[in-house]
C-alpha cells in the first residue's frame, strides 16, 4: 500500500450514562471554607465555581460542580491529591459501580480503558500510573524489548520515520518463477491491509451493530466477518466483509468479496469449495482452539487454506484444555514452520484480545493479525453478561445507539489500538508489523524466566501449569 494511513478519528462521547472507576464525595461546607480561602475573597457562588475549582485537582474535577457542589467524578484520576492537602473536605475511593464490570477476565480497567478508547480515539494515560500486577496470566506474561525507546525518530506517533501496519491476507507464492531470464507473475491468492485487526460480528445478531461494525471496516480498511445468513447492510463496500458460509451457499456471493470464511469439520473439502468460488477468492477455515489445533492447522494448509483462524474462548483459552492464545499460537506458528509452509499461508488469531498491547504480542508469538469482537462490543457501551454463548463466546449487552456515533466508536478503537502499536514497534526499533511476528526473541516469557531462574530451588512446575509463584 502507498501513502500514508490515518484513521479518522474525532470524540464520540458516551450515550449511555458511564461507569467512573473513582467516587468523589465532598462536604459541600467544608468546600465551600475552602474555595472562599482560595479566591480570596467572599465571591458569589457562581464566581466560586468558576475561580476556585482549579486550585485543589489540577485534573480538574471540582472546575464544574454538577448539581451544586458536586464533584465531576469522569475527571478523577485517583491521585489523592485533593484528600492529601484538604483531607477535611473530600473523600476518594472505587466506585462499587466500577468493580461490577466485566467477568473474570474483563477486568473493570480493561473495561473502562476500552470506553475511553473509543469515546476519544487516544491512547489513554492515567494520572496515578499503573499499580497493577507485574506479571499476570496469558498475554500480560509476555514482556516486550523497548531497548529502543531512546530513539525519539522512531516514536511511532510523532517521529519522523514511517512506521507500517500493513500485513498480507491470504496464500502467498512460496518462491519466485522466471521464464526467459525474467520473473514470472506471483501466483497466490492475497491482499493487503493496513491494519492488523479485524473485526468479527459472529455473536451480535443486532442489525444497528453489524452496520457500525461492517461501515467501521470499510472506513479504516481493514474486514468484518459476518454470519452467511446476515444480509450485507446497506452501502457496505463488498471489499471490507467477510461471509462466513458454508459449500452450499458460495454461489450467492456478493460481486467484489475478496475473502470468504468456512468452519472447520469432519468432510471438509476445500478442493471442492475451491471449484465453486470465484478465482482468486481467500478462503479462511476457522479452527477451534483444542489440544489438536496444531495438527489440524497443519492439514489444513497442505489441502489448500489460504487463512487459518484460531479462534479461542471469550477469555482466550482453548476449548477442552487449559493453554491461553497466546501458547496456542505459538504451537501453531512453530508447526507451520516445521512442515515448510508458515511464510505462504496467513494465521488470525482470535479470543481474549482484551487490550491493545495484546495485539502486537499475539503477532510476536507468531499470528499475522488478530481479530476481536468483544472489545468491539464493549466499545459500543456493551455489559458483558453472565453465561456463556455457544463456542465460549462472551454474551454482551449493547445498548440502542445511533449508527453514526457506532461507526466512529468502532474506528476511534482502531485509531487509539494502532497509535499503541506504533509505539511499540517505535519503542522496539521496527518499521513495520510483518517484521514482529514470530520474533519471540524480541520478548521475555515471564513463565520461562522463573523456571530458568527458580527451577532448581522450587522444582518444575507440574505439567500444565504455570510455573510456581516466587514470594
Amino acid at each position: 500500500m502507498s501513502g500514508r494511513y490515518e484513521i479518522p478519528t474525532r470524540d464520540a462521547p458516551p450515550i449511555a450514562r458511564p461507569v467512573h472507576k473513582y467516587s468523589v464525595k465532598i462536604r459541600p461546607v467544608e468546600f465551600l471554607k475552602m474555595g472562599l480561602r482560595i479566591v480570596g475573597d467572599s465571591r458569589s457562588l457562581g464566581e466560586f465555581r468558576a475561580l476556585a475549582g482549579s486550585r485543589p485537582c489540577i485534573y480538574g474535577v471540582y472546575d464544574r460542580p454538577l448539581g451544586g457542589l458536586q464533584a465531576d467524578e469522569s475527571r478523577c484520576r485517583g491521585c489523592l491529591r485533593c484528600m492529601v492537602e484538604h483531607p477535611e473536605v473530600a473523600t476518594i475511593g472505587l466506585n462499587p459501580a466500577y468493580l461490577l464490570l466485566g467477568d473474570s477476565y474483563w477486568t473493570p480497567e480493561h473495561v473502562l480503558t476500552v470506553w475511553y478508547e473509543a469515546a476519544t480515539g487516544r491512547v489513554p494515560v492515567r494520572g496515578a500510573g499503573y499499580n497493577g500486577p507485574f506479571k499476570g496470566p496469558g498475554f500480560d506474561a509476555i514482556w516486550t524489548d523497548m531497548s529502543e525507546i531512546v530513539r525519539p525518530t522512531r516514536d511511532g506517533i510523532h517521529g519522523r520515520e514511517h512506521i507500517s501496519t500493513v500485513v498480507d491476507v491470504g496464500r502467498k507464492p512460496s518462491r519466485l518463477g522466471f521464464a526467459g531470464g525474467r520473473p514470472t507473475p506471483a501466483r497466490g491468492r492475497w491482499f493487503e491491509i493496513p491494519l492488523p485487526i479485524v473485526l468479527d460480528a459472529l455473536a451480535l445478531a443486532d442489525g444497528k451493530v453489524l452496520a457500525a461494525m461492517t461501515a467501521a471496516a470499510a472506513r479504516t480498511g481493514t474486514l468484518c466477518i459476518l454470519r452467511s445468513e446476515e444480509p450485507l447492510p446497506a452501502g457496505v463496500e463488498p471489499s471490507a466483509v467477510v461471509p462466513r458460509l458454508s459449500t452450499e451457499e458460495v454461489d450467492d456471493l456478493p460481486r467484489g468479496v475478496r475473502m470468504v470464511e468456512v468452519d472447520d469439520h469432519e468432510g471438509l473439502d476445500l478442493a471442492r469449495l475451491r471449484e465453486r468460488l470465484p478465482s482468486g477468492i481467500v478462503v479462511s477455515v476457522r479452527v477451534a482452539a483444542s489440544p489438536r489445533a496444531e495438527q489440524r492447522a497443519v492439514a489444513l494448509a497442505l489441502a489448500g487454506a489460504d487463512v487459518i483462524h484460531l479462534a479461542a474462548d471469550g477469555h482466550g483459552r482453548e476449548i477442552g484444555g487449559a493453554r491461553h492464545l497466546a501458547d496456542l499460537i505459538r504451537a501453531v506458528h512453530g508447526r507451520l514452520l516445521e512442515a515448510g509452509i508458515r511464510d505462504e499461508i496467513t494465521l488470525l488469531a482470535q479470543g481474549g484480545i482484551a487490550q491493545a498491547e495484546h495485539v502486537p504480542k499475539a503477532i510476536l508469538c507468531g499470528a499475522d493479525l488478530v481479530a476481536i469482537s468483544t472489545a468491539a462490543a464493549i466499545a459500543l457501551q456493551g455489559e458483558i453478561l453472565a453465561g456463556r454463548a455457544p463456542g465460549g463466546r462472551l454474551r454482551v449487552a449493547v445498548p440502542a445507539f445511533p449508527v453514526d456515533w457506532g461507526v466512529q466508536r468502532l474506528v476511534n478503537l482502531l485509531g487509539s489500538w494502532r497509535d499503541q502499536l506504533l509505539e511499540v514497534l517505535g519503542a522496539m526499533g521496527m518499521r513495520e508489523a510483518r517484521r514482529l511476528r514470530g520474533d519471540v526473541g524480541r520478548a521475555i516469557f515471564a513463565d520461562e524466566v522463573e523456571a530458568e531462574v527458580f527451577g532448581e530451588l522450587f522444582g518444575p512446575a507440574p505439567p500444565g501449569t504455570a510455573s510456581r509463584a516466587v514470594l
